[in-house]
């Protein structure tokens, strides 16, 4: 038993040992001219660990072989994050949701039980996914390979030469680090890219419906004056009857004969029927609630019938996912006004997923994006599914 409480108490000593060697070398991170402020670092910690208002515990920086600060180790409340302070390194190394210690914790903890009272431990990271440390103890430095299973200790040389044999990056970063300080990936901005926005992760997949960019989808301003050239006439706040539109345009390319009367003789028709079933006027733009019936009325005056015509609020990832797995394209409605995302209350065509998985240990994370027709822009968009975004509405229709 006295045996058991010198252990626990060893680990107490040590866990104690490495918060206060942290927060020491924690002062100089701040020094470091970066785009992660604390506003950067609260958006991370919601869109990858899922905490609004994260619960910092401890910093650690990470070094680059010249002793400059490359990254930060951020431990939260419900997991962690390696973030990139220079431009040498992605801007997201890596992050994980655990509640324990995660593994370069384990690693740095299993390296602190060899020494007594070290005078200062630093981590190494030179891109990729190795990471070392090294330990002053005595006025000597031991120099340490970090692995999952055990640590092994190296000289330095051998640490000079990981970092002249690490992972380059790839691809120009400048964009992906301008677009962290647009909190893009966020929801703040349009995404036109996800690759920007992600890095170092485990899997990518990606699905879209068939003979998604067959069709010429229309832009909003395609029917600003369907009503008529003067200004009291012009129309604005029309983007669910413009992504109704291209919905059914969509279901027109795919079978010309069989849906020929979507067209309505000319698009403009379809969409102002649309407008007009849909209640949609220039002060308020379109109810989602009358977006489904919309298109019932619409479908069942120009005679084409159909198998499933619903709305479903609060819409979950899985049911969106599923629904481009089984080759059906989708009316989104995003309502992300109030929490600031780039499209507020805003109507678009769904028309593909793409997902980045990321492993740590036993542990899997995701990043998750639908592909869009957005009405503004002519080229595809992404809309990132985080908290940033109160809800999805997702209006299914499923022709005969």
């Amino acid at each position: 038993m006295k045996k058991r409480g010198i252990i626990v108490l060893k680990k107490l000593i040590i866990v104690m040992t490495v918060m206060m060697l942290t927060s020491s070398v924690t002062i100089l991170a701040k020094e470091q001219a970066i785009v992660w402020d604390k506003e950067a670092i609260d958006e991370a910690a919601c869109q990858y660990l899922g905490e609004e208002s994260p619960q910092i515990l401890y910093q650690q920086n990470l070094y680059n072989i010249d002793e400059d600060v490359c990254a930060v180790f951020i431990k939260c409340k419900k997991g962690y994050m390696i973030l990139g302070r220079c431009q040498d390194v992605y801007p997201v190394v890596e992050y994980g949701i655990t509640n324990g210690v995660c593994f370069l914790e384990k690693a740095e903890l299993k390296v602190l039980e060899e020494y007594n009272k070290p005078e200062e431990i630093k981590l190494y990271y030179f891109g990729g996914m190795e990471y070392y440390c090294g330990v002053k103890d005595k006025g000597k430095i031991d120099y340490y390979s970090l692995g999952n299973d055990k640590n092994r200790i190296i000289f330095r040389e051998e640490l000079e030469d990981a970092a002249k044999n690490a992972e380059q990056i790839d691809y120009f970063t400048k964009e992906e680090w301008e677009n962290v300080s647009t909190g893009a990936a966020s929801g703040k901005s349009k995404i036109e890219n996800p690759k920007l926005y992600e890095s170092s992760y485990y899997s990518r997949n990606q699905k879209f419906v068939s003979g998604y960019n067959k069709p010429a989808y229309f832009l909003m301003t395609n029917f600003t004056t369907v009503f008529g050239q003067n200004k009291s006439s012009k129309i604005r706040n029309h983007c669910a009857p413009t992504a109704a539109t291209n919905l059914l345009k969509y279901w027109y390319e795919r079978n010309t004969a069989k849906y020929a009367p979507l067209k309505n003789k000319k698009w403009e028709n379809t969409f102002k029927k649309l407008y007009n079933y849909m209640g949609t006027n220039n002060s308020i733009g379109t109810l989602n609630k009358n977006i489904a019936s919309g298109y019932i009325s619409f479908l069942r005056e120009v005679g084409v019938s159909f198998k499933t015509v619903s709305r479903s609020t609060y819409v979950s990832w899985k049911q969106m996912k599923q629904e481009i797995d089984n080759n059906y394209p989708f009316h989104l409605a995003i309502i992300s006004k109030e929490s600031g995302g780039y499209y507020g209350d805003h109507s678009v065509l769904a028309l593909g997923y793409v997902f980045y998985t990321y492993n740590s240990g036993s542990q899997y994370t995701y990043s998750r994006y639908m592909a869009i027709r957005d009405g503004w822009d002519k080229e595809f968009r992404y809309v990132h599914v985080s908290n940033r975004v109160k809800c999805f509405e997702m209006i299914q229709l499923h022709l005969n």
